[in-house]
């Protein structure tokens, strides 16, 4: 069936995707002090690049109308069990990627409508999606997921946004994200320390969003 090409609102290109750190990792390259470190680095440095996205597509694990919360859990999670890092960091161990543009999404719309929307969205990156740049398996008491994400309100999310050009808020026909409370508090957190948010979206093969999609981006 042939689907629609992915849409975006108009967006200001950032500078060339680049890693902030040479062959020797994170020691010494960490710009922020963070409360937990993945092989001791912070969580700016846990990007990603629109490449290393599109992979988990071209991944024979991934199927068609996979959402982002089951490519983590068949794809992710496998594949960073142990190792005491996200997808993103050891996908770039020897150069870690400095996150220029947080995305903000929901993870039960379908992962290939993200990319697809980054895809469109002008933006270069790295990027910082929690998906991949979080440490997913939840093996070791010293990197859960409530231990990354800080106790304090924003924790290490606040002290990314501080070192991003941009949040990209990805809208999709299948889920809002301004539904999602999460979703809502990055993009608050945002507005506070004045970081720009942007929007890129994929619009159904029926047309839906329009109007819609509008309202939403004037509320973002």
């Amino acid at each position: 069936a042939s689907v629609a090409a992915p849409v975006a609102a108009p967006v200001a290109r950032l500078a060339p995707l680049a890693p902030v750190v040479g062959p020797g990792g994170c020691s010494g390259a960490t710009a922020v002090a963070a409360a937990v470190t993945q092989r001791g680095c912070g969580p700016e440095l846990w990007g990603i690049s629109l490449q290393q996205l599109r992979g988990l597509i071209s991944d024979p694990r991934h199927k068609p109308g996979m959402t982002t919360r089951a490519v983590v859990e068949a794809i992710i999670k496998p594949d960073t069990a142990g190792a005491g890092a996200g997808y993103a960091l050891l996908k770039n161990l020897a150069q870690p990627l400095k996150a220029t543009v947080m995305v903000s999404h929901a993870w039960d719309a379908k992962y290939g409508d993200l990319v697809s929307a980054l895809s469109a969205s002008g933006e270069v990156g790295p990027f910082w999606v929690c998906a991949t740049a979080l440490y997913q398996a939840e093996d070791m008491p010293e990197l859960t997921l409530e231990r990354q994400l800080g106790s304090e309100a924003g924790g290490p999310l606040t002290k990314v946004l501080a070192e991003s050009a941009a949040v990209l808020c990805v809208l999709t026909s299948a889920s809002n994200v301004f539904t999602r409370l999460w979703c809502l508090f990055e993009i608050f957190t945002a507005a506070q320390l004045g970081i720009e948010v942007r929007v890129a979206s994929r619009q159904s093969k029926f047309g839906m969003g329009g109007a819609i999609d509008e309202l939403l981006i004037k509320l973002c």
